[in-house]
């Protein structure tokens, strides 16, 4: 599963240690799934909701000892008043590990959205977020996610779309969700059509991935990120029919999904000084809205960076 480094203008615990966070979240990740595994191998493995061992597994004692106290607090009292312990699960290890990568991509989000002093509000509504979980569960460890971030630049801010940082490739990435099986012609500099059950004019999705890549290269000149950069117009629902040079940007659609995937996924380098280095500056340059934790203020306090 990809890292979720930044979503939109959430405060992300990546911002504060770039070289920390990505080796712990992959050594959290092995230890949670084993302790799964051997469990339900063993028959122990209450359901995965209600394992509290999953707060030790995905770094609460990361947290000032004030803040875990209080949840531990929590959840023995919690603990106390059940009637009795909760039924072993019974369900398949293909069950187990559906619910392990739920669970993942919940933690994703508590990262993304919280760090030991702050938070930001709203993550919930990504909870569904169908493009977000496609990008965090089909790519694997070693690629980061910036999605939709907020860039501060020269004095104005700007919302980009999907940016994934690779061990090898940074790729900038616009998706084109519709109906299932239509086709996108690229028609002009402004529109493409969209030919299904209705003809519909869409914005050309080249224009954000220009944008993308002229940002990139500001906050990282090619002499400092020493990585390529990749425009990606990804379509997993329909055809796209390119009348412009392909020099533009790389699609990917129903025809060439699969294979495009499995080349992202079989990129096994591992995570790389120069990769971090990128996530790290992009990172500074990200616009971050946050409020100190209660526990933390006597008054709360919204702040921006």
């Amino acid at each position: 599963m990809a890292q979720l480094i930044k979503l939109q203008d959430f405060v992300s615990r990546y911002e504060s240690d770039m070289f920390k966070y990505p080796s712990q979240f992959i050594r959290l990740k092995q230890q949670r799934w084993r302790h799964l595994k051997n469990a339900h191998h063993n028959q122990t493995l209450v359901h995965p909701e209600n394992d509290q061992s999953s707060l030790k597994d995905w770094g609460i004692d990361d947290d000032k000892k004030g803040w875990q106290d209080r949840v531990f607090r929590l959840f023995k009292k919690t603990k106390e008043v059940e009637e009795k312990s909760p039924e072993p699960f019974t369900g398949t290890l293909h069950e187990v590990k559906s619910m392990f990568l739920e669970e993942l991509f919940l933690h994703q989000l508590k990262w993304a959205s919280s760090t030991m002093l702050e938070k930001s509000y709203g993550v919930n509504t990504y909870k569904r977020d169908s493009q977000l979980q496609f990008w965090l569960r089909d790519l694997p460890d070693n690629y980061f996610v910036m999605y939709k971030p907020v860039i501060q630049l020269n004095q104005s801010v700007v919302e980009l779309d999907t940016i994934i940082i690779g061990p090898t490739d940074i790729y900038c990435v616009t998706m084109i969700e519709g109906e299932h099986g239509a086709v996108y012609e690229t028609t002009d500099a402004s529109f493409w059509m969209e030919n299904g059950k209705e003809e519909l004019k869409r914005q050309n999705p080249i224009q954000s991935l220009q944008r993308m890549e002229k940002v990139l290269k500001t906050i990282c000149p090619e002499k400092e990120r020493q990585m390529s950069i990749k425009k990606i117009v990804y379509c997993p629902s329909g055809f796209i029919e390119a009348s412009e040079s392909i020099s533009f940007a790389q699609y990917v659609d129903l025809r060439n999904e699969k294979e495009w995937l499995k080349k992202m996924q079989s990129n096994s380098t591992p995570l790389k000084y120069s990769q971090l280095k990128v996530a790290e500056r992009l990172l500074s340059q990200c616009q971050t809205t946050s409020v100190y934790r209660s526990e933390w203020e006597s008054e709360t306090k919204e702040k921006t960076k």
